[in-house]
């Protein structure tokens, strides 16, 4: 993956081989907690960045996702959580990821929280930054 190829993850990829630091330390963060379960929550976009030029701010029902997240991840979309969610939410509210990139090596990685069921790539907004960081790690024109 250093070498050369690029890397896409989509929901469970931020939570799989949670033993693995090597695995962390390439997607660029790991999964905590789904505090309040699926949720109704706006998603905001950075439209710095190629993969998001195009793609407007949207709403999406969907599980959270807490993370614990690289400082050198480049955030593309984010989510604030309001609610009460425990040991989670002892420090108010907070702004989390939905949607970043980074390199590995000259590889390049794209992560996305969203996906728990494929409705959630109905909204066209959530299907534009999939597809548009997909083909960034991939380095597709």
């Amino acid at each position: 993956m250093r070498s050369c190829t690029g890397l896409g993850c989509i929901h469970g990829a931020a939570a799989a081989f949670r033993e693995s630091f090597a695995y962390q330390g390439m997607v660029g963060g790991q999964f905590v907690a789904h505090p309040g379960g699926e949720l109704p929550y706006r998603v905001t976009v950075d439209r710095t960045h190629p993969v998001t030029e195009p793609v407007a701010d949207f709403e999406v029902t969907t599980q959270h996702y807490y993370l614990h997240g690289d400082p050198t991840n480049r955030v593309l979309a984010r989510t604030r959580f309001d609610g009460d969610f425990g040991p989670l939410s002892s420090n108010g509210p907070v702004t989390m990821p939905v949607a970043w990139v980074r390199s590995y090596g000259v590889g390049r990685v794209f992560c996305s929280t969203l996906g728990h069921r494929p409705e959630v790539l109905d909204e066209p907004s959530a299907a534009t930054l999939t597809t548009r960081g997909l083909r960034w790690a991939a380095r597709a024109p």
